[in-house]
């Protein structure tokens, strides 16, 4: 917490820190290339992704010499629920072969649809006004007979309130087609619907779609033991009081053994960035202790957060500063800074570091938002932000997000942004 709030500002015009130096980017890009590599298998629930990934990340934590808490031996275990699709995944359309990741995705929650030939058949929303009208034709379909190639459900959710979230539950067990206009992005799910969907780019829908076949198994597994990573360096001065970096590790694994989400970008690189700092504050210890939490399970809905928020290591109030990294690959256009408009004092002494040093071109700070693991920590009080890059390709979810798409720009002035303002934090005592 912000002892002397007047105390930190008055940083902002009379702190003068000495520049930091460092070169992160080829420790980054080692690093990267490791955790989104094809040893990782995505991070994700097939072929235990995600504990090679745990298990790599406890490795380097030892080498850097972070000291375990108590007898935790780096890991904080715990259990999720997640639909996978370990076989391999097919859908042809009239002999021609779709490719799963680039063509199409299978809806994560789907269930298993497996047939060598069906017919296809188009169903439109667009005279769809509402729920009542939407039942309707739900039950006048014939799923065991067709599959359905779903149109103009745009109108539908505007008119009716609902959502594809809303649609897809309600959906009866059968293969349903629902072409997008905008990039495939998929997810993970820890629950199942009855429905196969798919989610298919709308210009490969040709009129003339008229036999198909598909091969899509899911498998849901009910107990998958996951583990947060935890280790820290302890404060020179005030040991009992923490600085926490944090990331996840996690990522969508994949889907089938054919299409794999690497997930360099989102959050290979952000685990990087937490392995950066934690060699850097093995060798350079703080007056603070520094904690580096490596979270499991973002990507199932924060819930590596979510469960070391509950089970903490040590008392929450203890935490004078967190610091979240997701997303880390290219600062071209600066960082986004979610929450700097909730820690002003904190966002205007960041702002008055990144003017001094010239590090990065623009910082832009943002209001709360629950979308990576700062978000349970600020729920319960903590002073947090959660930064990532401005820039790259875009690359999100998708089978593209690989270590050759990043560029790292900008990524040591980052760090060494980061370095100065955790240094100037623990100053103002």
């Amino acid at each position: 917490m912000i002892k002397d709030f007047i105390g930190l500002l008055i940083l902002l015009w009379v702190c003068t820190f000495q520049k930091s130096n460092a070169q992160a980017v080829p420790f980054l890009k080692q690093q990267i290339a490791v955790l989104a590599g094809p040893g990782m298998d995505g991070r994700g629930y097939i072929k235990n992704g995600h504990g090679k990934a745990a298990d790599y990340i406890v490795s380097q934590f030892k080498n850097f010499g972070l000291r375990p808490f108590e007898t935790h031996n780096y890991q904080q275990p715990f259990f999720i629920s997640a639909n996978t699709f370990p076989s391999q995944i097919q859908l042809e359309v009239n002999g021609n072969a779709l490719r799963p990741g680039v063509d199409f995705l299978v809806g994560a929650a789907s269930s298993s649809f497996e047939k060598e030939k069906f017919k296809f058949k188009k169903i439109s929303f667009k005279k769809v006004r509402d729920t009542s009208d939407c039942k309707r034709v739900l039950r006048k379909l014939k799923p065991q007979k067709f599959a359905y190639i779903v149109r103009n459900t745009d109108s539908f959710f505007k008119n009716s309130g609902w959502s594809k979230r809303d649609l897809i539950p309600r959906l009866p067990k059968g293969l349903f087609v629902l072409p997008q206009k905008t990039k495939l992005i998929w997810t993970v799910k820890t629950d199942t619907v009855s429905a196969t969907t798919v989610y298919l780019k709308e210009n490969l829908i040709q009129k003339k779609w008229k036999k198909g076949s598909a091969r899509i198994l899911n498998k849901f597994e009910l107990h998958i033991k996951v583990n947060n990573v935890i280790g820290y360096v302890k404060g020179t001065k005030y040991p009992d009081s923490f600085i926490v970096f944090s990331a996840h590790y996690d990522h969508l694994g994949k889907m089938g053994t054919n299409a794999e989400f690497p997930g360099a970008s989102d959050n290979a690189s952000g685990t990087a960035a937490l392995l950066y700092l934690a060699k850097y504050y093995s060798e350079h210890p703080q007056p603070y202790s520094v904690a580096f939490m490596a979270f499991a399970a973002e990507e199932a809905g924060l819930l590596g957060s979510e469960h070391y928020v509950q089970y903490p290591f040590f008392p929450l109030e203890n935490i004078k500063w967190l610091t979240n990294l997701d997303i880390m690959g290219d600062a071209t256009d600066g960082i986004s800074v979610v929450n700097g408009k909730e820690f002003t004092a904190y966002m205007d002494l960041l702002t008055h570091i990144n003017a001094t040093k010239g590090y990065l071109p623009k910082l832009v700070p943002g209001g709360p938002a629950a979308n990576s693991d700062h978000y349970f920590f600020y729920k319960n009080k903590v002073p947090c932000i959660f930064i990532f890059t401005r820039g790259g390709p875009g690359f999100y979810h998708d089978v593209y997000d690989k270590p050759r798409s990043l560029k790292l720009t900008n990524l040591n002035e980052t760090m060494n942004l980061i370095i100065d303002f955790t240094s100037a934090i623990q100053q103002n005592e």
